[in-house]
C-alpha cells in the first residue's frame, strides 16, 4: 500500500486541507499520515478526527540574535533528523506540504532521503516554504487565487487545482441550521469570525455593532476564538468561543464578515455566502489583501480594510437589503467553487509512480 505524508501545521488554514486530503486518500486505499505541530490550534482540530493518523513534529523556531540563530540551527537539525527517521520507518513514498512553519524539517528530510516532494500553495502570494522548496518539488499545486501573470505559472511543474475541504463541509438547509443554533429561522443571520485564531478587531466591531444590527432585524453570531470578546458580552449577540460545526454555521448564515485566508474564501464559495472581507493587515506579504481583491474582482464579495471597520455596519446593511446584489454574488460564488476541482490532485497523489505523473517527464525549466 502506498503511503503519503501530508506535512502541515501551525494554523487551521494549513492543517484543514491536509485533513481533507487524508480523508479522500483513505477512501482510495492510500495510507495517509499528517504531520502537525504541538500548537493548541493543531491539537484542537486534530482531536475531531480520531480515525486519522497524526504525528507531531517539532519545528525549529528561532528568536532572533546570534544566540537565537544557534538555537534555531540546533533545533532544525534535530527536527530534520526526527522527520527523516519517521519517513524511513513509515516507508513514506511521497510528501505533500500544505504550508506552515512545521513543514520545513519534513520537506528537508524528504529531499535528503530522495522521497518525492510536492507542494500545495493556496494563497495569492506564495509563502516562504513554497518559495524555498519549489525548485526541488516535483509538482507545485496552486489555486486560482494566484495571479495569472505570476512567474510561477510559467513552469509546467506548477498546476492549478482547488483547495481541498473536509468531507463534512456540505451545505445544509438554512432553516434547519438556524434552528440548530437556537436562532430565529425567519430573521437574517450575520456571522463574524476571524479565522482559527480569532480577531480582536472583528470581535470588538461585533460587540459595538450588534445593537444597531439587531434593531435592523439582523441576528449576529460571533466566533471569537482565542482573541476573546472585549468587556461584557452584549445581550443581542450570540458568542461561540470555538465552532465545532462550521458547516452548520455557514448554512445558517445569510452574510459573513471575516478575514480572507484562502480556506475561508473556499468555504464561503462552497456554501454560497456573500461577505465583507477584512484582510488581516499583518499577514505575510499582505497576502490576505491580495486574496480578498482576487475574490472581490470575481464578484464574490467586497473588501474593507481594517482601518475602515467603522463603515462596516452601513455596508453590510446596504448589501443585505439589496436582494438583486445578493443573488448575483451567490451566482458568482457558485462559479468560483465550480472552478476549483481537486480531482487531478487526488489522482496525482494516488499514483504508484511517486505521485509525479507526466510532470517527471517534462523538461525541468529554469526558475526565473
Amino acid at each position: 500500500m502506498k503511503t503519503v505524508l501530508l506535512a502541515s501545521g501551525g494554523s487551521g488554514g494549513h492543517l484543514a486541507p491536509a485533513i481533507a486530503l487524508a480523508q479522500r486518500l483513505g477512501r482510495n486505499g492510500i495510507r495517509a499520515g499528517i504531520s502537525t505541530t504541538r500548537k493548541g490550534v493543531d491539537q484542537r482540530l486534530q482531536s475531531r478526527y480520531p480515525d486519522l493518523d497524526f504525528v507531531a513534529m517539532s519545528p525549529a523556531r528561532g528568536n532572533g540574535g546570534a544566540r537565537g540563530l544557534l538555537v534555531f540551527a540546533a533545533e532544525m537539525v534535530a527536527a530534520v533528523w526526527k522527520s527523516a527517521r519517521y519517513l524511513d520507518q513509515a516507508r513514506v513514498d511521497l510528501v505533500l506540504a500544505t504550508g506552515g512553519f512545521g513543514c520545513a524539517p519534513v520537506a528537508t528530510a524528504a529531499c535528503l532521503l530522495g522521497i518525492p516532494l510536492q507542494i500545495h500553495e493556496s494563497n495569492s502570494v506564495p509563502g516562504k516554504l513554497s518559495s524555498w522548496f519549489r525548485p526541488v518539488s516535483v509538482v507545485t499545486w496552486v489555486t486560482r487565487l494566484l495571479d495569472e501573470g505570476s512567474y510561477w505559472r510559467r513552469s509546467r511543474r506548477v498546476i492549478e487545482t482547488g483547495l481541498p475541504m473536509r468531507v463534512e463541509f456540505e451545505p445544509g438547509k438554512m432553516r434547519d441550521a438556524k434552528l440548530g443554533l437556537g436562532l430565529d429561522p425567519d430573521l437574517p443571520v450575520l456571522t463574524v469570525f476571524g479565522g482559527s485564531q480569532g480577531s480582536k478587531a472583528l470581535n470588538q466591531w461585533a460587540a459595538d455593532a450588534s445593537g444597531d444590527l439587531r434593531n435592523a432585524g439582523v441576528q449576529v453570531v460571533c466566533v471569537c476564538g482565542n482573541a476573546g470578546m472585549p468587556g461584557p458580552v452584549p445581550e443581542n449577540i450570540q458568542i461561540i468561543d470555538f465552532c465545532d460545526d462550521m458547516p452548520g454555521l455557514y448554512s445558517a448564515s445569510d452574510f459573513v464578515i471575516a478575514r480572507s485566508g484562502s480556506g475561508t474564501l473556499s468555504e464561503l464559495a462552497a456554501f454560497g455566502v456573500p461577505s465583507v472581507l477584512v484582510p488581516y493587515p499583518y499577514a505575510a506579504a499582505d497576502h490576505q489583501t491580495k486574496n480578498a481583491r482576487r475574490f472581490a474582482e470575481a464578484g464574490c464579495g467586497v473588501v474593507l480594510p481594517e482601518a475602515e471597520l467603522d463603515s462596516a455596519t452601513a455596508l453590510i446593511r446596504e448589501w443585505m437589503g439589496d436582494a438583486t446584489r445578493m443573488q448575483a454574488c451567490r451566482k458568482n460564488l457558485a462559479r468560483w467553487h465550480a472552478g476549483n476541482p481537486i480531482g487531478r490532485l487526488i489522482d496525482a497523489l494516488a499514483r504508484v509512480d511517486g505521485g509525479c505523473g507526466d510532470c517527471q517527464n517534462d523538461e525541468r525549466e529554469a526558475d526565473v
